[in-house]
């Protein structure tokens, strides 16, 4: 039996029936062509991009498959501007890993990003959540009341970064309305954490 690709889904009574000069005999046989089916299914499904941050990845996964005379291609639609994706390999017919790389221009919001995969009688999808939080900090002074400033003694007050969300990068730290003659300076000008600023 040569099934195509046009070949109908059921169950079919198939006679097998031979002759001779003087007899004739058959047989039948049950011939079950299954309608082609997948699932999709993601190891992850709720993912937190950071805007210019790492790459996160999820491995997709064809499951029950029934029927399947090809693997299965994979696309994304739904993706944030500002993301980019690849898989693994072209095509699949098991797992599949999905990288989700965000650019220093992804859009901050939530997104339903369907991963579709297709094979040549079947498809099927699955929908991941795509959170890119709003990068946000605050900046924290263990002393925020420096006066007096007695001459030639330095005084130290350390800068912290309070309550970071979405960063993917190191604060830079800078000094403006300095009076007259005195100076500044951070014991690291950019940090994630904490910084001493010496006046």
């Amino acid at each position: 039996f040569t099934p195509s690709a046009a070949a109908v889904p059921g169950t079919y009574a198939v006679t097998v029936s031979g002759t001779s000069a003087t007899a004739s005999g058959s047989t039948v046989l049950a011939v079950t062509i299954p309608v082609p089916s997948f699932s999709l299914s993601a190891s992850v499904s709720n993912l937190s991009l950071l805007v210019g941050g790492s790459n996160v990845t999820s491995t997709i996964t064809v499951g029950t498959p029934v029927g399947l005379a090809a693997k299965v291609a994979l696309t994304v639609s739904g993706l944030p501007s500002g993301v980019t994706t690849a898989f693994s390999y072209p095509t699949t017919s098991v797992t599949n890993i999905l990288t989700f790389t965000p650019s220093a221009a992804a859009v901050p919001g939530t997104y339903a990003v369907t991963v579709s995969g297709t094979s040549a009688t079947a498809s099927s999808s699955t929908v991941l959540m795509v959170t890119i939080p709003v990068p946000s900090f605050t900046l924290a002074a263990s002393a925020s009341s420096l006066s007096p400033l007695i001459l030639t003694k330095s005084v130290v007050t350390t800068i912290s970064v309070k309550s970071p969300v979405g960063l993917s990068k190191s604060v830079a730290l800078t000094v403006t309305g300095l009076p007259n003659g005195v100076t500044a300076a951070f014991s690291a000008a950019s940090t994630t954490t904490t910084s001493n600023l010496t006046l």
